[in-house]
């Protein structure tokens, strides 16, 4: 993940994020009986929410892991990057949580590494620096550490320092794309303009439609004189440009839809909880987390065979949806289908050991 400057929008919705998490638990958490308050499988269930994308009703339950058990790290950690990555983003909530995680792992570069990005997005530079210097202190090495280290050189305008941190960065991990953008910018600054092509264009070839690295790349060769070329890069800039505009648009339409729906169940409404899903479901028809939303408010109803039939829809999207893998297991053992609750078991634990760390 990019750091980004979201910080003035995100100002005025801070704290919201984990009211709506509280929303998102009762909806969220599924434990058989006599383990709801069990930290241990509140943890399970809610790193299974944060793979999936559920971030708001993993904080939840991360939450509440980590007030059952005081010295629950893990938890702490995983709660600060919920609410981190939420919608919307709570940084104080955030960096609340990375720093109990610090204090009760003193040296948690993990923490550290997310405290830090915390305090980026506040655009607390200093106090950001800091917690990456930290990390460096002990990792000389850590690809996150430099990466960002060389972010907020840039944006202080300390481009040569941006350099050195960015190129370490690179050559402990070459295939990172967003240190390779990072160093074109930084090259762009200095006016050095074809040592930043060749960033950009290296940037490119792993990923073609990087809105960054071609909008870098067209200015590069607007200033090299290479106008023609420039002018095609900037056409494909403005597609990807445009692409990406509509389906962020999409996401936080989906989002809002899944708050609605959140919260209306959380209030006890199911009715206006499916009339949520319904709307969402109007508007993107073939939306994974809506239908997963939707088998899980059928199975509530007690609507088994419909909930069973909106869940196989949903594995059909998407494959590696966790909320119909694991709740698939359950019906089809209630229904007899043993041989299909065992195919599921093993796509959900294969799923569930895979490594999702966000940045390391």
């Amino acid at each position: 993940m990019t750091w980004g400057p979201r910080r003035a929008a995100r100002a005025l919705v801070l704290g919201a994020a984990l009211a709506a998490a509280a929303c998102a638990l009762a909806m969220a958490a599924t434990a058989p009986a006599g383990t709801a308050k069990d930290p241990e499988a509140l943890f399970v269930r809610g790193m299974e929410l944060y793979r999936g994308g559920d971030y708001n009703g993993a904080a939840a339950l991360f939450v509440e892991a980590a007030s059952l058990k005081s010295d629950f790290v893990e938890a702490r950690y995983y709660a600060g990057e919920s609410l981190l990555k939420g919608f919307p983003t709570d940084l104080p909530g955030a960096e609340a949580q990375f720093l109990e995680a610090i204090r009760l792992r003193p040296g948690y570069l993990d923490g550290m590494i997310s405290l830090g990005q915390t305090y980026f997005e506040w655009g607390r530079y200093d106090k950001a620096g800091e917690a990456l210097a930290r990390v460096l202190a002990v990792s000389p090495d850590h690809r996150g550490a430099l990466y960002y280290s060389g972010v907020i050189a840039a944006r202080r305008g300390e481009d040569e320092k941006a350099l050195s941190f960015l190129r370490a960065a690179l050559k402990t991990d070459p295939s990172h794309v967003p240190s390779r953008i990072e160093l074109g910018l930084a090259l762009t600054h200095l006016s050095r303009d074809d040592e930043a092509l060749v960033a950009f264009e290296e940037a490119l070839k792993a990923e073609p439609e990087n809105e960054r690295a071609l909008f870098g790349a067209g200015n590069a060769l607007t200033r090299l004189g290479r106008t023609e070329e420039a002018k095609a890069t900037l056409l494909r800039f403005r597609a990807v440009q445009s692409a990406n505009e509509r389906a962020e648009m999409k996401e936080t339409r989906i989002q809002l839809w899944l708050l609605q729906t959140r919260k209306a169940y959380a209030a006890g409404s199911l009715d206006e909880a499916r009339r949520a899903i319904s709307r969402l479901l109007g508007e993107f028809p073939d939306e994974p987390r809506g239908l997963a939303s939707l088998g899980w408010l059928q199975e509530k109803a007690g609507e088994s065979a419909g909930a069973v039939a909106t869940y196989e829809k949903v594995l059909k999207l998407d494959p590696s949806n966790l909320t119909a893998n694991s709740q698939l297991i359950g019906l089809y053992l209630k229904t007899g289908r043993k041989d299909l609750a065992a195919e599921r078991k093993a796509v959900y634990d294969e799923l569930m050991r895979r490594n999702t760390s966000p940045r390391f």
